[in-house]
């Protein structure tokens, strides 16, 4: 976990988090039970815990990279976006996800 749920791995048995924000609604963690692997467990996925955080990181480091660049290019007018399309298509959007 990251980002302000990573709380989780601060806290003792027993402990609750305060609230965590996640854009779309609010948690809160209770921890019941805390386990620490054995060095075996460790020492068996040491390679695919470093290839799954690898993997994270790049994935996080290109998402910034197209945010920079998607910015970067409309403001030097590369880039044109369609205030009242995209509205539009959002208004449509969200009343077809209403009608679910």
């Amino acid at each position: 976990m990251t980002g302000p749920a990573s709380v989780a791995f601060s806290l003792k048995a027993g402990d609750i988090s305060g609230p965590i924000d996640t854009t779309t609604s609010g948690v809160v963690l209770a921890i019941l039970d805390k386990q620490a692997p054995t060095d075996q467990d460790y020492a068996a996925k040491k390679g695919q815990i470093r290839d799954s955080l690898l993997q994270a990181k790049q994935s996080e480091l290109f998402q910034l990279f197209i945010t920079n660049l998607r910015t970067q290019m409309e403001k030097t007018g590369k880039i044109k976006i369609n205030q009242q399309e995209l509205k539009s298509l959002t208004r449509q959007q969200s009343t077809e996800d209403e009608g679910e």
